[in-house]
């Protein structure tokens, strides 16, 4: 195992040169001139012509590839044009934030999609399978940002219970985390449905159940234990997918995360902060694959890694 997780890590060297290699050529590929695009249409041709100095545009392609990639060794990421500071400060503050909004999303996923999976599967066929599944297909149909702002209106404008929107109190959280895992939810919820089911019908199943086990054993310490298995590499994926969609939900709730940053620096054309975001989504994608990876391993002990 210890020799696995070292080559991974060994891998993140070539998937980040690749990564930050594509981010690099896509920003020289935006039609116009990066530097009048970031200093605005009032900008002069002094200002423009200054700005583009300061870039380094005036150089040759490779010798901005080679600065740039000589800067991210020495831990220099940019410089924000509108926080006036590194990149890694506003990026540093906003990403637990983030973390903290993906991990919620995925809690409530994971609880609430294995429970209506589970349930589906011991009650397959029946109308509270039809109902749970009806409810999972619901979830992944909805927009993220429409469902958001319908759970607004009904629990903050209507009912009042919970903020509208923001990180100011500890309940700021609940709507945007059940607006991210939403659809999460529905994807584990009919994967652990088909799973659980498959698992269910094995023979030691059976042999559990002919040697007098309780129905609450055989379903949770044999059937939901290997039925997790896949719904584990499910989860993980998902959790990636939590990390790249919380920039809508962010924007609904104005929730302080990368995801808002994001945005406000595509809007304020920020190139150097949204070269930097995405190489960190890159890096948290990454270390998410990982764990899930030495996770399946330690949840299903058939799994090798020599």
């Amino acid at each position: 195992m210890g020799r696995y997780i070292a080559r991974r890590l060994l891998l993140f060297i070539p998937t980040m040169l690749a990564a930050l290699t594509l981010v690099f050529v896509i920003f020289r590929l935006v039609p116009g001139d990066p530097a009048r695009l970031m200093a605005g249409d009032a900008a002069t041709e002094e200002s423009i012509a200054q700005l583009r100095q300061e870039m380094g545009l005036n150089d040759s392609i490779l010798s901005q590839y080679v600065r740039y990639l000589d800067d991210l060794l020495h831990g220099d990421l940019g410089r924000s044009r509108v926080y006036q500071q590194s990149v890694i400060d506003p990026i540093m503050d906003r990403l637990p934030n983030t973390l903290i909004l993906a991990a919620a999303a995925m809690s409530i996923a994971l609880l609430i999609g294995v429970a209506i999976g589970v349930l589906s599967a011991l009650r397959a066929h029946t109308w509270v399978d039809h109902l749970s599944m009806l409810t999972a297909v619901a979830g992944v149909s909805l927009p993220g940002f429409w469902l958001g702002l319908m759970l607004v209106m009904l629990f903050s404008v209507q009912l009042g219970w919970l903020p509208v929107a923001g990180y100011s109190t500890k309940w700021g959280i609940v709507l945007p985390a059940i607006t991210l895992a939403a659809n999460q939810m529905a994807v584990l919820a009919r994967m652990t449905r088909s799973t659980m089911i498959g698992v269910m019908h094995q023979d030691y199943i059976r042999t559990a159940r002919s040697k007098g086990l309780p129905q609450r054993t055989v379903v949770t310490a044999h059937g939901l234990r290997n039925a997790m298995i896949p719904t584990l590499t499910v989860a993980g994926v998902q959790l990636g997918y939590l990390l790249g969609g919380s920039l809508v939900v962010e924007t609904v709730f104005a929730w302080p995360g990368l995801g808002r940053l994001l945005m406000d620096s595509i809007q304020q054309r920020d190139y150097p902060m949204i070269q930097a975001i995405v190489l960190v989504y890159a890096l948290l994608m990454l270390t998410v694959n990982l764990i899930v990876d030495v996770l399946f391993a330690v949840v299903d002990p058939r799994v090798s890694y020599g």
